[in-house]
């Protein structure tokens, strides 16, 4: 990733670049970055990058639950 990219981003570009270069674990990147950030903008994030797939709970068993009630030996 260069600057020309991101000039605005000079922080960003470098630490992308030090990740990528091995001079920085990307695990401990990750963490410091995590850890500096707000809950509220880690979960934002989360759900921007859809990380995690979230299904609404309707109340209703799903298909594998159905079976088990109807036959316990299914």
């Amino acid at each position: 990733m260069t600057d020309s990219y991101f000039p605005i981003r000079e922080y960003t570009c470098k630490l992308l670049e030090a990740v990528d270069e091995g001079i920085i674990d990307a695990k401990a990147a990750l963490e410091a970055a995590l850890v500096y950030m707000s809950e509220s903008s880690v979960k934002d994030m989360c759900e921007v990058n859809c990380f995690f797939e979230y299904e609404e709970d309707d109340g209703q068993p799903d298909e594998a639950q159905e079976w088990a009630d109807y036959d316990s030996d299914c």
